[in-house]
């Protein structure tokens, strides 16, 4: 078996998760959201990696059409310089994040979220936080340098 968990550091580049979206495909529920610069460009390497090894482990029936279908989405892990994560239950922010009380107040905040990847029936895989945590941050100028070139 796998191990699914992660906890990745870094920036918050966008939130949703204290003023959560609504869920356009699934009538009465919220989404929560959260864009993450990483401290370390190997992240984006080791998840990708996770996520082979997770998909190799749970193969999907290609013989459904249905299933492949909505398999050819891409995931939505991965976006630009950000990691991404979604779910459909909100996740638990520390203190001192909860107190800020917006969403565009969280952006820059140096963080660790600690969270898993799923993978859905269909093969799509996404990366879901419960948790948020403030943590110091080790160079308050590079939220800005990630923002405008990346690494």
């Amino acid at each position: 078996m796998i191990d699914t968990s992660i906890e990745l550091r870094g920036w918050i580049a966008r939130a949703a998760v204290i003023e959560p979206l609504a869920a356009t495909w699934l009538d009465d529920y919220e989404k929560y959201g959260l864009e993450v610069y990483p401290e370390s460009p190997h992240d984006y390497d080791e998840i990708e990696q996770r996520i082979d090894m997770l998909r190799f482990m749970n193969p999907i029936q290609l013989d459904n059409p249905d299933v492949v279908e909505r398999y050819t989405r891409k995931d939505s892990v991965i976006k630009g310089k950000a990691i991404c994560f979604e779910s459909l239950h909100r996740p638990k922010l520390s203190k001192e994040l909860k107190e800020l009380g917006r969403d565009e107040a969280l952006i820059g905040h140096h963080v660790a979220v600690t969270g898993n990847i799923q993978i859905h029936k269909d093969g799509n895989v996404y990366l879901s936080a419960h948790l948020i945590t403030a943590i110091p941050d080790p160079s308050p100028d590079l939220f800005e340098e990630i923002e405008d070139d990346g690494f």
